[in-house]
């Protein structure tokens, strides 16, 4: 199912990352602090082109699964 994430600015999107995504913040803990805010820096200038002039809106996808017992 398509969805949007959407947030009142880049910085709460990058946020949210790091709040719902603790793999990737531990993986990037794992690099030199120089490395590490590379890799923000990269993360942000990737992110920037969903950013508007309503906030951060990005596309998303989520799956649906349906079981049967």
């Amino acid at each position: 199912m398509p969805f949007v994430y959407r947030f009142p600015s880049l910085a709460d999107a990058l946020r949210n990352v790091q709040d719902a995504q603790p793999l990737l913040v531990k993986l990037l803990g794992e690099l030199s602090e120089d490395d590490r805010a590379a890799a923000w820096a990269e993360i942000n200038q990737t992110l920037q082109p969903f950013v508007g002039p309503d906030g951060f809106a990005a596309p998303g996808e989520a799956l649906l699964v349906v079981g049967v017992a």
